[in-house]
């Protein structure tokens, strides 16, 4: 009789990296990051302290790892409640996930945009939605992100 295969020994700190890069991962879904906002996660405030600390994915060392850097650009943009209470929306995860694909298609190379310009997408510039000070996001705006999100982790490679 054989003797049972040994199963490689996997250490606590290995499995909390690979685990943090997939979740990390899935947030380059824009139909997850709807599920996440409809099921309410990002009204936790423990699950957006979890957020945050996963920005450390940003950082050189850990961004080589990344698959879908598209992730990094939605893991910065849900540090805005204006984008986490839009993608709850289906004409907005739908807005999203076509410009993901446009960037994908057309983006990269030598256009990335700055990181500024890509931050100024969700701190004020955008039309006002219904007075009161609300604001939906402009249509090229995610655009202008992920190509931002995609240059980054492209020099990260380098």
């Amino acid at each position: 009789m054989a003797s049972p295969a040994k199963l490689p020994v996997v250490d606590a700190e290995q499995e909390r990296f690979e685990v943090e890069l997939e979740f990390v991962q899935c947030l380059s879904t824009p139909a997850y990051l709807q599920f996440l906002a409809q099921n309410r996660y990002f009204e936790d405030p423990a699950f957006l302290r979890y957020l945050s600390y996963l920005s450390y994915w940003r950082r050189p060392e850990y961004a080589r790892f990344l698959t879908h850097p598209s992730c990094l650009y939605f893991l910065g943009a849900l540090r805005h409640p204006s984008f986490r209470a839009a993608i709850a929306h289906d004409d907005y995860m739908a807005l999203v996930h076509a410009q993901q694909g446009f960037a994908w298609q057309f983006g990269g190379g030598g256009r990335a945009a700055s990181a500024g310009s890509a931050a100024r997408a969700f701190e004020g510039e955008g039309e006002s939605v219904g007075g009161g000070g609300r604001r939906r996001p402009r249509r090229g705006d995610d655009a202008v992100m992920l190509r931002a999100a995609y240059g980054a982790v492209a020099r990260c490679w380098g």
